[in-house]
Protein backbone atom coordinates (compact mmCIF):
# COMPACT_ATOMS: atom_id res chain seq x y z
CA UNK A 1 0.00 0.00 0.00
CA UNK A 2 1.32 3.49 -1.08
CA UNK A 3 1.06 6.22 2.12
CA UNK A 4 -0.24 9.37 1.13
CA UNK A 5 1.80 12.21 3.08
CA UNK A 6 -0.97 14.22 5.43
CA UNK A 7 -0.42 17.80 4.93
CA UNK A 8 -1.39 20.62 7.20
CA UNK A 9 -1.25 24.19 5.33
CA UNK A 10 -0.93 27.00 7.54
CA UNK A 11 -0.76 29.76 5.19
CA UNK A 12 0.45 30.07 1.62
CA UNK A 13 0.85 33.60 -0.14
CA UNK A 14 1.63 35.26 -3.71
CA UNK A 15 4.18 38.08 -3.38
CA UNK A 16 3.98 40.09 -6.90
CA UNK A 17 7.11 41.74 -7.10
CA UNK A 18 7.97 45.60 -8.58
CA UNK A 19 9.33 43.50 -11.68
CA UNK A 20 5.93 41.75 -11.73
CA UNK A 21 7.72 38.55 -11.00
CA UNK A 22 5.31 36.20 -8.63
CA UNK A 23 6.98 34.15 -5.77
CA UNK A 24 4.92 31.58 -3.31
CA UNK A 25 5.61 31.33 0.54
CA UNK A 26 3.89 28.10 2.16
CA UNK A 27 3.96 27.71 5.84
CA UNK A 28 2.70 24.32 6.76
CA UNK A 29 3.57 20.43 9.01
CA UNK A 30 3.58 16.85 6.81
CA UNK A 31 3.70 13.67 8.32
CA UNK A 32 5.31 10.81 6.44
CA UNK A 33 5.70 7.26 8.16
CA UNK A 34 7.36 5.76 4.17
CA UNK A 35 10.64 6.80 2.57
CA UNK A 36 10.06 9.92 0.33
CA UNK A 37 11.72 11.82 -2.02
CA UNK A 38 12.40 15.40 -2.84
CA UNK A 39 13.25 17.52 -5.97
CA UNK A 40 11.16 20.18 -7.60
CA UNK A 41 13.68 22.03 -8.66
CA UNK A 42 14.55 25.86 -7.81
CA UNK A 43 12.78 26.01 -4.47
CA UNK A 44 14.07 26.11 -1.02
CA UNK A 45 12.89 25.54 2.22
CA UNK A 46 13.90 25.13 5.95
CA UNK A 47 12.70 22.32 8.02
CA UNK A 48 11.79 21.67 12.17
CA UNK A 49 11.73 18.39 12.56
CA UNK A 50 8.98 17.91 15.40
CA UNK A 51 8.80 13.85 15.87
CA UNK A 52 10.23 10.65 14.25
CA UNK A 53 13.94 9.87 13.06
CA UNK A 54 15.81 9.70 9.90
CA UNK A 55 18.18 9.75 7.75
CA UNK A 56 18.17 12.60 4.55
CA UNK A 57 20.06 11.35 1.76
CA UNK A 58 21.73 13.50 -0.75
CA UNK A 59 22.31 12.97 -4.40
CA UNK A 60 26.19 12.48 -4.09
CA UNK A 61 25.78 9.80 -1.36
CA UNK A 62 26.14 11.59 1.83
CA UNK A 63 23.75 11.53 4.44
CA UNK A 64 22.45 12.72 7.96
CA UNK A 65 20.77 11.69 10.41
CA UNK A 66 18.07 13.65 11.76
CA UNK A 67 16.03 13.45 15.58
CA UNK A 68 13.76 15.52 16.56
CA UNK A 69 14.06 18.90 17.24
CA UNK A 70 16.83 19.36 14.40
CA UNK A 71 16.30 21.92 12.18
CA UNK A 72 17.80 21.34 7.92
CA UNK A 73 17.00 22.63 4.70
CA UNK A 74 16.06 21.39 1.83
CA UNK A 75 18.25 23.84 -0.90
CA UNK A 76 17.51 24.41 -4.64
CA UNK A 77 18.37 22.11 -7.43
CA UNK A 78 19.62 19.61 -4.67
CA UNK A 79 17.73 16.58 -5.46
CA UNK A 80 18.07 14.13 -2.15
CA UNK A 81 16.06 11.05 -0.21
CA UNK A 82 14.33 10.93 3.09
CA UNK A 83 14.84 7.33 4.89
CA UNK A 84 12.27 7.34 8.17
CA UNK A 85 13.49 5.16 10.67
CA UNK A 86 9.81 3.46 11.60
CA UNK A 87 10.92 2.49 15.00
CA UNK A 88 10.45 5.74 15.67
CA UNK A 89 6.76 6.64 14.76
CA UNK A 90 5.43 9.14 11.91
CA UNK A 91 8.40 11.26 10.36
CA UNK A 92 6.48 15.16 11.21
CA UNK A 93 8.32 18.10 9.69
CA UNK A 94 6.89 22.05 10.02
CA UNK A 95 8.46 23.80 7.29
CA UNK A 96 9.20 27.20 5.77
CA UNK A 97 8.85 26.65 1.69
CA UNK A 98 9.64 29.57 -1.33
CA UNK A 99 9.51 29.14 -4.77
CA UNK A 100 12.00 29.61 -7.24
CA UNK A 101 11.31 33.23 -7.76
CA UNK A 102 11.33 33.81 -3.84
CA UNK A 103 14.75 31.84 -3.44
CA UNK A 104 16.58 33.18 -6.06
CA UNK A 105 15.47 36.58 -4.33
CA UNK A 106 16.75 35.77 -1.18
CA UNK A 107 20.22 34.08 -2.88
CA UNK A 108 20.73 37.18 -4.51
CA UNK A 109 21.19 39.34 -1.17
CA UNK A 110 23.67 36.61 0.66
CA UNK A 111 20.51 35.40 3.03
CA UNK A 112 20.60 31.52 1.34
CA UNK A 113 21.68 29.38 1.65
CA UNK A 114 22.08 29.15 5.41
CA UNK A 115 25.51 27.43 5.85
CA UNK A 116 24.38 25.75 9.13
CA UNK A 117 21.73 24.93 11.16
CA UNK A 118 21.71 24.63 14.94
CA UNK A 119 18.67 22.66 16.86
CA UNK A 120 19.74 24.84 19.49
CA UNK A 121 17.26 27.90 17.30
CA UNK A 122 14.33 25.20 17.25
CA UNK A 123 12.05 27.83 19.25
CA UNK A 124 13.26 30.87 17.09
CA UNK A 125 12.11 28.66 13.65
CA UNK A 126 8.97 28.19 15.61
CA UNK A 127 8.14 31.59 16.52
CA UNK A 128 9.46 32.93 12.66
CA UNK A 129 7.31 30.01 11.65
CA UNK A 130 4.43 31.60 13.48
CA UNK A 131 4.63 35.28 12.62
CA UNK A 132 5.15 34.43 8.78
CA UNK A 133 1.48 32.50 9.07
CA UNK A 134 0.06 35.25 10.91
CA UNK A 135 1.23 37.90 8.33
CA UNK A 136 -0.09 36.12 5.58
CA UNK A 137 -3.65 35.52 7.02
CA UNK A 138 -3.55 39.51 8.13
CA UNK A 139 -2.83 41.63 5.63
CA UNK A 140 -5.26 42.12 2.94
CA UNK A 141 -3.20 44.44 0.49
CA UNK A 142 -1.15 43.16 -1.56
CA UNK A 143 1.52 45.59 -0.95
CA UNK A 144 1.72 45.50 2.77
CA UNK A 145 1.94 41.81 2.76
CA UNK A 146 4.48 41.78 0.30
CA UNK A 147 6.81 44.24 2.60
CA UNK A 148 5.92 42.48 6.06
CA UNK A 149 6.59 38.95 4.76
CA UNK A 150 9.72 39.41 2.78
CA UNK A 151 10.91 41.41 5.78
CA UNK A 152 10.29 38.29 8.03
CA UNK A 153 11.77 35.85 6.02
CA UNK A 154 15.12 37.60 5.56
CA UNK A 155 15.28 37.90 9.09
CA UNK A 156 14.49 34.10 9.83
CA UNK A 157 17.68 33.80 7.48
CA UNK A 158 19.35 35.96 9.57
CA UNK A 159 18.94 35.20 13.01
CA UNK A 160 19.08 31.23 11.65
CA UNK A 161 22.57 31.80 10.46
CA UNK A 162 24.09 33.45 13.01
CA UNK A 163 25.56 30.72 14.83
CA UNK A 164 27.70 29.68 11.64
CA UNK A 165 29.75 32.81 12.07
CA UNK A 166 33.36 32.32 14.01
CA UNK A 167 31.60 33.87 17.55
CA UNK A 168 28.46 31.43 17.54
CA UNK A 169 30.09 29.35 20.61
CA UNK A 170 30.51 32.19 22.60
CA UNK A 171 28.08 32.82 25.24
CA UNK A 172 24.90 34.39 24.40
CA UNK A 173 24.67 36.32 27.03
CA UNK A 174 28.52 37.97 26.86
CA UNK A 175 27.57 38.80 23.19
CA UNK A 176 24.70 40.41 24.16
CA UNK A 177 26.79 42.50 27.04
CA UNK A 178 29.32 43.44 24.62
CA UNK A 179 27.02 44.46 22.06
CA UNK A 180 25.48 46.95 25.02
CA UNK A 181 28.79 48.20 26.07
CA UNK A 182 30.45 49.02 22.82
CA UNK A 183 27.33 50.31 21.13
CA UNK A 184 25.47 52.05 24.00
CA UNK A 185 24.55 55.01 21.76
CA UNK A 186 22.99 52.43 19.07
CA UNK A 187 19.06 52.59 18.80
CA UNK A 188 19.08 49.19 17.74
CA UNK A 189 16.19 47.50 19.32
CA UNK A 190 16.17 44.84 21.61
CA UNK A 191 14.47 42.33 19.22
CA UNK A 192 16.76 43.92 16.30
CA UNK A 193 19.78 42.46 19.00
CA UNK A 194 17.93 39.41 19.42
CA UNK A 195 17.85 38.60 15.59
CA UNK A 196 21.97 39.93 15.40
CA UNK A 197 22.53 36.91 18.57
CA UNK A 198 20.40 34.18 16.45
CA UNK A 199 18.15 33.21 19.24
CA UNK A 200 14.06 34.80 19.59
CA UNK A 201 13.79 37.88 21.94
CA UNK A 202 11.75 35.69 24.67
CA UNK A 203 14.30 33.36 24.72
CA UNK A 204 17.46 36.45 25.06
CA UNK A 205 15.14 38.28 27.59
CA UNK A 206 14.66 35.26 29.98
CA UNK A 207 18.17 34.13 29.81
CA UNK A 208 19.52 37.60 30.48
CA UNK A 209 17.31 38.24 33.42
CA UNK A 210 18.07 34.96 34.72
CA UNK A 211 22.02 35.49 34.28
CA UNK A 212 22.68 39.02 34.83
CA UNK A 213 19.42 39.50 37.75
CA UNK A 214 18.14 41.99 35.17
CA UNK A 215 16.24 43.14 32.08
CA UNK A 216 17.91 43.88 28.99
CA UNK A 217 16.58 47.44 29.05
CA UNK A 218 17.34 48.10 32.45
CA UNK A 219 21.33 47.03 31.45
CA UNK A 220 20.95 49.04 28.49
CA UNK A 221 20.09 52.12 30.41
CA UNK A 222 22.67 51.71 33.55
CA UNK A 223 25.39 51.56 30.85
CA UNK A 224 24.02 54.78 29.27
CA UNK A 225 23.55 57.24 32.98
CA UNK A 226 26.85 55.64 33.99
CA UNK A 227 28.15 56.90 31.07
CA UNK A 228 26.20 60.09 31.50
CA UNK A 229 27.67 60.58 34.94
CA UNK A 230 31.22 60.83 33.46
CA UNK A 231 30.28 63.07 31.02
CA UNK A 232 28.53 65.73 33.07
CA UNK A 233 31.82 65.40 35.46
CA UNK A 234 33.88 66.39 33.08
CA UNK A 235 31.62 69.41 32.55
CA UNK A 236 29.88 68.64 29.64
CA UNK A 237 25.88 70.64 29.38
CA UNK A 238 22.66 68.45 29.87
CA UNK A 239 22.43 68.83 26.05
CA UNK A 240 25.29 67.80 25.12
CA UNK A 241 24.94 64.54 27.07
CA UNK A 242 21.86 63.59 25.67
CA UNK A 243 22.85 64.68 22.16
CA UNK A 244 25.74 62.26 22.80
CA UNK A 245 23.83 59.46 23.86
CA UNK A 246 21.35 59.85 21.08
CA UNK A 247 18.33 60.39 23.34
CA UNK A 248 15.77 61.56 21.43
CA UNK A 249 16.05 65.44 23.61
CA UNK A 250 17.36 66.67 26.88
CA UNK A 251 14.16 66.67 28.49
CA UNK A 252 13.92 62.71 27.76
CA UNK A 253 17.90 62.55 29.14
CA UNK A 254 17.12 64.64 32.09
CA UNK A 255 13.71 62.27 33.03
CA UNK A 256 15.44 58.93 32.73
CA UNK A 257 18.74 60.19 34.71
CA UNK A 258 16.46 60.97 37.95
CA UNK A 259 14.46 58.24 37.52
CA UNK A 260 17.62 55.94 37.34
CA UNK A 261 19.73 58.54 40.28
CA UNK A 262 17.11 60.15 41.95
CA UNK A 263 18.61 63.26 41.02
CA UNK A 264 18.51 65.86 37.85
CA UNK A 265 21.42 65.75 35.42
CA UNK A 266 21.98 69.51 36.23
CA UNK A 267 22.46 69.22 39.55
CA UNK A 268 25.09 66.22 39.52
CA UNK A 269 28.24 66.85 40.89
Amino acid sequence: MIFTPQYHLRAQKNLRFPDGEVGHIICAEREHTDNFTNFDGVSYSIHLLCAGRGHLIKANGTSRTLEKGDIFQRPSNQPHSTIVDQEHGPWLERYIYMNGRVAKRLTALGYLPIPQLSRENAGLFTEYFIRLSDAIHRFDKAERANQEILLLLTNCCQALAQHAQPNANSSLIEQACSYLDTDITSNISLEQLAVKLGVSYNILRKRFKETKGCSLRDYRITRRINLAKQFLACGMSVTEVAEKLAYCSPFAFSKQFKQYTGVSPSSFT
